[in-house]
């Protein structure tokens, strides 16, 4: 197959296979417009990723809201490419989960000691 007849920004010649033209996509002065449509339609679709994970119905302003929620999120953060950045990404979440936990374990037994306490101040 023949190379692109077109020099790079740095003097080197084109590695990219040729067209019928002799040039390839990205050198082919009579493609400009296509060019210029794929850049477009490219910029359109970058970032647009459809969440199909269903945020969970949960109240974020308790330490049992709060652990749904993030367990939703260490779901969905699991799903990702496996590398440093997943993991990274997981030990953090697995952190915070943590520090939810243990409250979440204080606030258990703040309600106890506050029902036992009301008990005992309606039986006296």
């Amino acid at each position: 197959m023949k190379k692109c007849q077109a020099k790079r920004t740095n003097g080197k010649p084109c590695t990219a296979n040729a067209g019928a033209t002799g040039y390839c996509f990205a050198h082919d002065p009579t493609l400009g417009r296509k060019r210029a449509q794929a850049r477009r339609n490219g910029g359109k679709h970058r970032g647009h990723v459809e969440n199909k994970t269903p945020f969970p119905d949960c109240n974020l302003q308790s330490a049992v809201g709060l652990g749904a929620f993030l367990e939703a999120v260490i779901r969905d953060a699991w799903k990702l490419e496996t590398g440093v950045q997943r993991a990274r990404t997981l030990g953090y979440l697995a952190q915070v989960q943590k520090g939810v936990l243990e409250i979440g374990e204080l606030e258990t037994r703040l309600a106890a000691l506050e029902g036992a306490l009301k008990l005992r101040e309606s039986q006296a």
